[in-house]
């Protein structure tokens, strides 16, 4: 076997091998026609033969992940990247910590060739000088896509590392921004160190904020979900059989329609009703209070909505009926906040709820047309309002401006043509949250995907005025990501693109 590795020249890479037959089933899984046992089952016939098969599967799996080596080896995802004055000066506990702060992801390496501790060193303006106080420790956790043990040690895999941020106080406001200023950008990068050879990390952006912080945790460290899901960000189904059911505490009835009829008036109309349910009952309407449990041990969304089995881990299925029912589907959204007991309240909370009609586009937020290139001629950054506060999703467009279906948003309250009022002053998705040391605010929307008149586009352009389920169409994966629009916290980037979004 010869191998050439064409990365380190900016081409392709190359794998030959002088025999062809132990890439075969026939050799590997056994030969029906064989009048020899052992050979009909092949490798799987003795426990010896199977430990040798596993070790061949490594080997392909690692020929396949060299071959197609990622772009990015080394690089950050990140749990939490907003730290507002008031969670962190005036948090009760003087030295307040933020486990699964970030993570560290590598690419394409053994746990064999990495070693059980890696050297990994930081570098950047996140640091302890310019913000005294902070301290970054970890990894806390390790862990693998496979496994590090026995063969599974030998495969290539993703492998990752996880951080925590401390504020050791008290906290001086020297590195926070003044009230009404814009929050402060501080960048952080990574280097590993693998057989003495170092990777360097793309840079993650940092900002501390002047005031109240709003954000999600998307990363469960119990559950250990998949990095480009969210606990925070969770899709369900109803299936309502007859008028005023219940689901989730709130009542669905029907305004023109009927169980096997779509009826988008009382769609909307529920998820209103929930997501006042839900500020009501475990968030900040909560009469009395409401004390947030620790996510990672007990989250009330797992048992409170409907199919949540696997939330983290797996895809959410949209169908558009169980029998001879409709189904609604529907997304909520859990914005956290920490600020001061008593501090200012914070208005014009915003949660932008949009779905991507393709797992290949960039699902970066990208709010300047200077961004725009050959390489992303699908631009997602239309938004009514200024860069760092937009009021209103927009749907995706092209270079020029017009809609192409590579992102359409979602409403609480009517489809994107019929001027939802989700953002209007007191809209549902459009929220003051008070100031406490730690609250909760939900948002959510109908995600009414199968229905005829829920069109996007201008008929006079290139690509037409259509349904959702033509822009849909021919991709079997679609992203949904939200979104929070808050103007003392909002999203910043550079050069237009923000590779964090939310957090």
């Amino acid at each position: 076997m010869a191998a050439y590795d064409g990365a380190t020249a900016n081409v392709g890479r190359i794998v030959t091998d002088s025999s062809f037959y132990h890439f075969l089933d026939l050799n590997l899984l056994g030969d029906l026609c064989s009048l020899i046992p052992a050979k009909q089952q092949g490798f799987p016939f003795s426990a010896s033969g199977q430990a040798a098969l596993r070790e061949i599967s490594a080997f392909f799996v690692n020929t396949a992940t060299w071959l197609a080596w990622p772009e990015q080896q080394f690089y950050f995802v990140i749990g939490k990247n907003n730290y507002g004055l008031d969670e962190v000066a005036d948090n009760p506990n003087p030295n307040p910590t933020y486990p699964g702060a970030f993570y560290l992801f590598l690419e394409g390496r053994t746990p064999n060739v990495v070693g059980a501790s890696p050297t990994i060193t930081f570098s950047g303006s996140f640091n302890s000088t310019n913000i005294p106080g902070l301290r970054i420790t970890g990894p806390t956790a390790v862990t693998y896509d496979i496994g590090n043990t026995g063969a599974n040690a030998n495969v290539m895999q993703r492998i990752c590392f996880e951080y925590q941020i401390t504020f050791n106080g008290p906290i001086a406001d020297d590195p926070f921004p003044a009230p009404g200023n814009p929050p402060a950008p501080f960048a952080l990068q990574a280097t590993i160190n693998i057989q003495g050879k170092d990777i360097l990390s793309l840079p993650a952006e940092f900002f501390l904020l002047s005031g109240e912080d709003l954000y999600f945790t998307n990363i469960n460290d119990s559950a250990g979900n998949r990095p480009y899901l969210s606990q925070d960000l969770r899709v369900f189904t109803i299936t309502p059989t007859k008028n005023n059911q219940t689901f989730v505490n709130t009542k669905f009835t029907f305004q023109i329609g009927n169980p096997t009829k779509l009826d988008t008036a009382a769609g909307y109309a529920y998820i209103q009703n929930l997501i006042a349910w839900l500020n009501s009952n475990i968030g900040y309407l909560t009469s009395g209070g409401f004390t947030p449990p620790d996510t990672n041990v007990s989250d009330p969304l797992d048992t409170l909505l409907l199919d949540q089995n696997g939330a983290l881990n797996g895809n959410s299925s949209v169908t558009p009926f169980t029998g001879p029912n409709i189904n609604y589907n529907y997304a909520i959204a859990r914005v956290r906040m920490k600020s001061s007991s008593g501090s200012a309240p914070a208005s014009g909370v915003k949660v932008f709820f949009r779905l991507f009609t393709t797992q290949t586009f960039d699902t970066d937020f990208i709010n300047s047309t200077a961004a725009t290139t050959s390489a992303d001629p699908n631009v997602t950054y239309p938004s009514d309002g200024s860069l760092l506060n937009p009021s209103f999703p927009l749907p995706g467009t092209d270079s020029s401006g017009a809609i192409n279906g590579c992102l359409l948003p979602f409403f609480a309250t009517d489809n994107w043509d019929n001027s939802p009022a989700d953002y209007n002053t007191l809209g549902v998705n459009n929220q003051t949250i008070p100031g406490r040391e730690y609250t909760w605010a939900f948002f959510g929307y109908f995600l009414n995907v199968n229905n005829a008149t829920n069109e996007f586009g201008d008929p006079t352009s290139p690509y037409g005025r259509n349904p959702v389920q033509y822009w849909l169409a021919g991709s079997a994966h679609n992203c949904l990501v939200a979104q929070i629009a808050y103007e003392f916290a909002p999203i910043e980037n550079a050069g237009g693109v923000i590779k964090y979004p939310g957090c």
